[in-house]
């Protein structure tokens, strides 16, 4: 394979911010947290991802469906009925700039108005407090702040060949090291929780324009984070928050996931980088994750009660 640098990806393709009009608190009251996502084929796993985050607080997920062809959309349609899920069918829209930026924009100015926070997350990562019982118990102490950045831990393969029985946050242990060394620094991002009333522009899925300055977001000390600054291991925090990238799962799934591309870019990568190059770099990433893993057994204060509300949901 032929790795290309970040700045020749960039040049590969276009980046285009979407504009969001002023978004005011709906009159009648807001809830406290609710949950973004766009997802393809994600059957086998999108269950999980939801019981669990409804266990962190999270009221309501948006979920975007990037032509699904498996049994997502039954799933999803169950919890649909149930009112949990607004489902929203989500094609690509254009070859430059992948759906996933489209959707949040439209979540935001869609229901922003109803929340008091929005998560903007993938199928495959799950944003948990490192010590509160829930994700809305831990953002009490952050209603002064516009926006939280949450870094990845990047979990591998923890020697699954195939998929294994059980729960991906239970059978998934073993990370890179965190924060990754230097020359894995790729493997540093962030994914963000909002407030839907202090944003600007969506210009990328990791973070957005505020009205308080261009892509910036505050870690969980409060320090001003930005996307020229969200590696510098000064600011660097999750002993609040964290957000597990279960970014391979086992060797067949991800085998699968490099084969297929990404749910919310099937074409490109986010910043406009086709194909080709999006497998290099997801099967770039599992090397440097698989190079030196670690054990992580943090989130797993929740497989039980997570196993508890997944055997309610299937009976």
């Amino acid at each position: 394979m032929i790795f290309r640098s970040r700045k020749q990806s960039r040049k590969l393709g276009s980046r285009k911010k979407l504009a969001i009009p002023p978004i005011e608190r709906s009159s009648d009251g807001v809830r406290e947290l609710a949950a973004v996502v766009i997802v393809k084929d994600e059957g086998a796993y999108i269950e999980e991802w939801l019981e669990f985050h409804r266990l962190m607080g999270c009221g309501h997920f948006y979920v975007y469906d990037n032509g699904s062809r498996d049994d997502t959309l039954e799933i999803l349609g169950r919890y649909a009925r149930a009112g949990l899920v607004t489902l929203t069918p989500w094609p690509r829209f254009d070859l430059d700039t992948g759906p996933q930026i489209y959707a949040y924009a439209h979540a935001l100015c869609s229901y922003g108005p109803q929340w008091r926070w929005m998560m903007f997350l993938d199928a495959d990562e799950f944003l948990y407090p490192a010590a509160a019982d829930s994700l809305t118990d831990a953002l009490r102490d952050y209603e002064d702040v516009p926006a939280i950045a949450v870094p990845w831990r990047m979990f591998g393969f923890s020697g699954h060949e195939t998929r294994p029985p059980g729960t991906v946050i239970g059978n998934f242990v073993m990370r890179a090291p965190f924060p990754p060394p230097p020359d894995a620094d790729e493997l540093l991002k962030v994914k963000c929780i909002v407030d839907p009333t202090c944003v600007s522009r969506v210009v990328g899925v990791h973070m957005f324009d505020l009205k308080t300055g261009a892509r910036s977001a505050f870690n969980e000390r409060k320090q001003c984070v930005d996307y020229r600054s969200y590696r510098d291991r000064n600011l660097i925090a999750d002993d609040v928050f964290r957000l597990n990238h279960y970014f391979t799962r086992s060797k067949e799934d991800f085998r699968r996931k490099v084969e297929k591309g990404s749910a919310a870019r099937p074409a490109t990568e986010g910043d406009g980088v086709p194909g080709d190059l999006a497998a290099e770099r997801r099967v770039r990433f599992s090397e440097m994750i698989e190079r030196t893993p670690v054990e992580d057994r943090s989130i797993q204060r929740f497989v039980s009660p997570l196993e508890r509300a997944l055997a309610a949901v299937r009976t």
